[in-house]
């Protein structure tokens, strides 16, 4: 009876061990996990009319806090186009090179997307 229950004792201390051994880990990953890329939306839109159909396309890449980045690619028949868009906190960052005021409509449908369900507003 006092052998097995030294054997128990034992492997309650190497299971100790490892869970302290776990700690750190657990404890970096929680600290990293808001950053990781957890919301993503692809739409598809016709950008310019023409008869290229919806061949242009808008991605939204977002974390936990809204954080993230919209990549836009408008197809022409002749030409396409790239365009990245920074955003934090749900809200565009950086100027795009689209000069007019509106926004093109796959990038508006894709960060509501991207940040439906997480409370993370639209693109302005």
């Amino acid at each position: 009876m006092f052998e097995a229950l030294r054997r128990l004792d034992a492997d309650l201390a190497g299971a100790e061990e490892a869970i302290a051994a776990l700690r750190p880990v657990v404890q970096s990953l929680h600290e990293r996990l808001p950053g990781a890329l957890r919301y993503a939306a692809v739409v598809a839109y016709d950008a310019t009319g023409d008869l290229a159909g919806n061949l242009s396309r808008s991605i939204a890449l977002l974390n936990e806090r809204g954080d993230g980045l919209v990549l836009t690619l408008l197809t022409r028949r002749s030409e396409s186009l790239f365009y990245t868009k920074m955003v934090r906190a749900g809200r565009g960052q950086s100027p795009s090179r689209l000069r007019s005021r509106r926004r093109s409509p796959g990038r508006w449908a894709s960060s509501r997307r991207a940040g439906a369900g997480a409370g993370v507003p639209a693109l302005p």
